[in-house]
């Protein structure tokens, strides 16, 4: 008699257990696969709408800075509903609103996704993203009359018809208070490296509406500066309309102690802390944000929410120091 087979050994059961084992790993790689790419759907969803918020955003944040009041918004408010296919709504710090897409009585989302404040976010200089400082489109009194503009124009072209004898291609860009901008090949400050022969400084130097601003700014700023104990050995204007950081774009004067960096980060908060307060009044009043149903990411890097009263009291300064 022949012995039995183990049932271990058996060939039926070792196809079952086969059968079963790829049937398990089957069911598993169809889960794994199922969660990535639901997960990866997921993901990108949420990029898309970060990156939508992050667009109303920058798109109100203009609509302040160029803007004393809100009255006016609610067209901008709808037509970027639409555009965007989410609700928008605008509040006071209080949360009387401003503004909003959805019907009236309409019932606010638990929290807003962001600040418009441009006079301490930038969401302008580098798009999709927030940083601090002022937004450059806040421009108020150095704004240029169509003069000034037709007359820098001129000087953009020569100063580039100059480069160009050099072999230096460049490119001519607005800035947002009017300003002709020399940019190279690769989108940089082209003043950067200018030829001796293109060097006559009738580009950057102030206009009369740049010059009365300023003056006014140095005005504003000289009490600070007498309380922290920094004085100018001359003063003088300066224009970098390139760099669209607050303090170096309009440099006021030369410290006692070049080189200090202690006396240049007082100047600098000084000088900080008066031009907001020489904007403040072409700026329409900090607004809260609320997008969508309430569950929307807030954009990135969103600054705390702040109120900012009619006064200089409230600002806060930047502690970036440069001269041009």
């Amino acid at each position: 008699m022949r012995p039995r087979i183990p049932l271990r050994k058996r060939l039926l059961v070792r196809l079952l257990v086969a059968t079963v084992l790829i049937a398990l790993c089957s069911v598993g790689a169809t889960a794994w696969l199922a969660v990535q790419t639901t997960t990866r759907a997921i993901k990108e969803e949420q990029g898309q709408d970060l990156a939508d918020d992050m667009r109303i955003l920058a798109q109100l944040s203009g609509y302040a800075a160029t803007h004393p009041e809100w009255t006016g918004v609610a067209p901008t408010v709808r037509a970027l509903s639409v555009k965007m296919g989410r609700r928008i709504a605008l509040t006071t710090s209080d949360r009387t609103l401003i503004a909003d897409s959805a019907p009236h009585g309409t019932s606010l989302p638990p929290r807003a996704a962001a600040n418009v404040d441009p006079l301490h976010t930038d969401t302008y200089t580098e798009p999709g993203a927030q940083l601090s400082g002022l937004d450059p489109r806040v421009v108020g009194p150095y704004r240029l009359t169509a003069k000034e503009r037709a007359r820098l124009a001129k000087l953009a072209k020569d100063r580039q018809a100059c480069f160009e004898q050099s072999g230096i291609d460049t490119t001519i860009t607005m800035t947002p208070s009017g300003r002709p901008v020399l940019t190279d090949a690769a989108g940089n400050n082209a003043n950067d490296a200018v030829p001796d022969a293109c060097a006559d400084g009738r580009l950057n130097t102030p206009t009369a509406t740049e010059s009365k601003a300023l003056k006014s700014l140095i005005v504003s700023a000289q009490p600070c500066l007498s309380r922290e104990g920094v004085s100018f050995k001359f003063p003088y204007f300066g224009v970098d309309v390139f760099d669209k950081s607050l303090g170096s774009r309009y440099t006021i004067g030369a410290y006692s102690k070049i080189g200090d960096a202690g006396e240049i980060r007082k100047a600098q908060a000084c000088t900080d802390a008066a031009r907001r307060a020489q904007l403040e009044p072409y700026v329409a009043p900090v607004a809260e944000l609320f997008l969508g149903g309430g569950d929307t990411t807030a954009p990135a890097s969103t600054s705390p929410r702040r109120t900012r009263p009619r006064s200089s009291a409230r600002r806060r300064p930047s502690s970036r120091s440069r001269s041009w």
